[in-house]
């Protein structure tokens, strides 16, 4: 295999010779002999793989040539260490591959000695480290993400085992209305904190997490300290064990909830004026597709798919219906109100005249909403 081996076979039975070509070929790690001069001798095919060379490439060069430059000060102070009978385990470099990439590796280097005990050379196991740098730079990433997140405030931050919430951000304990003293002196009781009509719906999803490891995001209520309920999107991560931990994200919708209030109230109100009016309301887009037009269809008996689109024109006489869509179109075209006297056919009474007007409620840039 190399002069390496070839030496070996003087010293060591020819069975295990076999057996060390063997592991020394089949290893995905780098196996690199070195003379007393640290120069190579021996080259497996784990190190072609790992750093491109050849072994016809490197036999007989030097192993500095290996190291980064940044790193053979340090490399040379090694060399120096060995020569002086110790060894190496686990210590992490960076090499040069031959295309000129640096490569992340743990290497550990023994003496290789002849029968007599005297030294020949140094044995050098080169593992590759790319892969677990790379997971280690995700986890730090991940780490300064979520740290950033548990103190930008944006969201609660929970994290705990079992019922109680041990470590939370300043936004959950503002959310809660609990001081950071309450929370390290005994935690926080999640359960004692849910309205006692959510905790069913809680069980569930916690049979969930347990089951898969994570909490899929859900609205619910939190009680505050002070008694009063806050609304609240959670999700996060549960972890088995005895008992199981968990992180969780908490977000609060109150604003959001108080929107949601505002429009339904202020739909009601809408529709009540117009169920209460004498006039006929209606909403169109800005492209003049009718919305909502409840007592058109009471008026003129035409439903929603035909009064749809401008459908409506048939509800109109057929002298008045030309003029009022040129109308009707040139208020849109120029965002203007528009106003107008037609014949509305009543479903039971003929054609009544009618006024009517429009006024655009306009968005950015002066485009019709509606």
């Amino acid at each position: 295999m190399s002069d390496a081996i070839d030496n070996l076979r003087e010293v060591i039975p020819e069975e295990r010779v076999r057996l060390l070509e063997a592991l020394v070929g089949s290893t995905s790690d780098a196996i690199i002999g070195l003379d007393a001069d640290h120069n190579v001798i021996s080259w497996n095919a784990g190190a072609q793989s790992m750093l491109g060379y050849k072994a016809e490439e490197i036999v007989g060069r030097a192993a500095s040539e290996l190291v980064a430059p940044e790193r053979r000060d340090r490399a040379q102070e090694n060399r120096e260490y060995l020569a002086r009978g110790g060894t190496l385990s686990n210590y992490e470099t960076l090499l040069l591959r031959k295309d000129g990439q640096r490569v992340h590796v743990s290497l550990s280097s023994s003496h290789l000695k002849d029968e007599a005990g005297a030294p020949m050379g140094y044995v050098t196991v080169v593992r590759d480290l790319t892969e677990s740098k790379r997971a280690e730079e995700a986890l730090r990433d991940t780490e300064n993400k979520l740290l950033a997140l548990y103190e930008s405030g944006v969201v609660g931050v929970a994290m705990g085992e079992g019922d109680l919430i041990l470590d939370a951000n300043d936004a959950l304990l503002e959310m809660l209305g609990y001081a950071r003293e309450e929370l390290e002196s005994k935690g926080l009781n999640w359960r004692k904190s849910t309205p006692a009509e959510d905790l069913y719906r809680d069980e569930t999803v916690l049979r969930h997490a347990l089951r898969h490891g994570y909490i899929e995001p859900f609205e619910k209520e939190y009680l505050r300290k002070d008694g009063s309920r806050i609304p609240v999107i959670i999700g996060g991560r549960y972890f088995a064990g005895d008992p199981p931990r968990f992180v969780c994200f908490v977000l609060d919708i109150s604003q959001r909830k108080r929107a949601e209030r505002a429009l339904r109230e202020s739909e009601a109100r809408y529709r009540s004026l117009v169920e209460a009016t004498a006039a006929i309301v209606w909403r169109a887009t800005g492209d003049g597709e009718i919305l909502d037009a409840p007592l058109w269809t009471e008026f003129t008996g035409q439903t929603e798919e035909e009064y749809g689109g401008l459908g409506w024109l048939d509800a109109l006489h057929p002298e008045d219906r030309e003029r009022t869509q040129e109308a009707w179109q040139r208020a849109l075209h120029k965002g203007e109100p528009v106003q107008g006297e037609y014949r509305l056919r009543h479903r039971r009474r003929g054609y009544r005249w009618v006024s009517a007007r429009g006024v655009p409620i306009l968005e950015a840039e002066s485009r019709i909403r509606e």
